[in-house]
């Protein structure tokens, strides 16, 4: 079933009577299709060169992390405690 609908009061009102059991699930989307960040605006989509950067960051970080290249968090914790 399909039908149309607004929000008002943070509520999804139909714009006209359906009918639906209690409990029924259904699947919402926005009439853009688009995803928008809880403030309303559309800036949580990556550029492809954002994407493209933040992939081979990632992978760079699994090879380093392969080659044994990292800090162990425990060990970090304990010497940075014993400056203080």
């Amino acid at each position: 079933m399909k039908f149309s609908a607004h929000v008002k009061d943070g509520q999804i009102v139909p714009d006209e009577p359906i009918a639906l059991f209690d409990g029924e699930a259904v699947e919402v989307s926005t009439a853009d299709g688009g995803d928008r960040d809880v403030d309303g605006d559309d800036d949580n989509e990556m550029t492809a060169d954002e994407r493209e950067e933040l992939d081979a960051a990632l992978t760079e970080s699994r090879e380093q992390f392969k080659r044994g290249e990292f800090v162990n968090a425990r060990e970090a914790v304990l010497k940075l405690a014993s400056r203080l």
